[in-house]
């Protein structure tokens, strides 16, 4: 697979049902139909499976033997040169259920906007669109060459003087190598703001330079995976009841039948778990208290008391609701703490 796809070949056919969708006439070319699978979800604006539509991939050869694929699917999911939207945001949600249907994800690329500062034209792209930058060999970048001297400056210092070690240790701490996804695909749309305040679609290249994702592993694309509120509400329920995003992630496969069914993938349901610690970290005990003081109001005889220490940080808490009072009162001092909130009966914990 070559990164420069200089060659591109036509890729409609003259089909009064289709749109055009590139404007450049292109050398005639050897066409071939694959058939990526029998069907495949689609993905409406919460990220839940709607209806079943075919999709196909057609593989065009360029003079050059240059080989792109071009993704078929139902005539209304596809944009075409001159589609009009009443605002940005309906056009990339659109080309995003585009994406999502036919297998790849998209990237949002440069905005330019006018005096006013209101988005005139707006690009977006394929994720594997531009080339991962390499320094060329034999050269070293001006960043490699700062550290390269630091680093040399450091070692002298440290020679003379033991309280610089921190400093190399940080001169020398290895950057993480990670693989690139870019591919140099020119697979874009990019809209135009019209004199009636809508946004037309301009260019729409629909050409791929690798092979897009099946129809089995379509569910991890990342314009698949989406945490909409109902699985944010599932995953706080889940906590209330002392369950991890990952108990909670199995659980919800168990109640949807399958994992394609999800919408999202493990791995966001551990995000959003991180991102709710992080959300109550360092007012959890000000919510626990104004719950109770909640409590309080709807039922005079329940009953809290806490301490706080010099810090003003809560050290002890105690709660009574009405009936552990009436039992209290009936069977003498002898009272009862459960401390597990009868996860026992569910066995929610190993």
């Amino acid at each position: 697979m070559e990164d420069n796809p200089t060659d591109h070949a036509s890729t409609m056919e003259d089909n009064p049902t289709d749109h055009a969708s590139t404007s450049t006439a292109m050398p005639q070319a050897n066409v071939e139909i694959h058939a990526e699978g029998d069907a495949v979800d689609q993905i409406d604006g919460t990220g839940s499976p709607s209806s079943q539509i075919q999709v196909n991939v057609k593989i065009v050869f360029s003079p050059g033997s240059r080989k792109y694929y071009v993704p078929i699917c139902e005539p209304s999911l596809k944009p075409y040169v001159g589609q009009k939207f009443p605002d940005l945001d309906t056009g990339i949600e659109f080309y995003r259920r585009y994406a999502a249907n036919c297998g790849f994800d998209i990237r949002l690329g440069t905005s330019r906007r006018a005096r006013d500062n209101t988005i005139k034209k707006k690009y977006v792209f394929c994720s594997r669109e531009g080339e991962k930058y390499t320094t060329p060999s034999g050269k070293i970048s001006d960043t490699q060459a700062q550290k390269s001297t630091t680093s040399k400056s450091n070692d002298v210092q440290s020679e003379m003087s033991p309280i610089n070690k921190s400093n190399d240790m940080q001169v020398e701490k290895s950057t993480r190598n990670r693989p690139t996804t870019r591919l140099g695909c020119e697979a874009r749309i990019i809209f135009d703001l019209s004199t009636y305040s809508t946004y037309v679609v301009a260019i729409f290249e629909e050409q791929h330079n690798h092979p897009l994702c099946s129809e089995r592993y379509r569910q991890f694309l990342k314009t698949n995976r989406n945490m909409n509120p109902g699985h944010q509400s599932f995953v706080l329920n889940c906590a209330k009841v002392n369950m991890g995003p990952t108990k909670s992630f199995r659980l919800y496969r168990e109640i949807v039948g399958d994992y394609s069914s999800i919408g999202c993938t493990s791995v966001e349901f551990k995000n959003f778990g991180r991102d709710l610690k992080a959300y109550t970290e360092g007012c959890d005990a000000q919510m626990i208290l104004d719950n109770l003081c909640s409590k309080r109001e709807l039922s005079s005889a329940f009953f809290f008391d806490f301490d706080t220490d010099d810090n003003d940080q809560l050290t002890r808490l105690f709660w009574a609701d009405p009936i552990s009072r009436r039992n209290y009162a009936a069977f003498g001092d002898v009272v009862s703490f459960d401390a597990i909130y009868s996860t026992n009966r569910y066995q929610l914990f190993n």
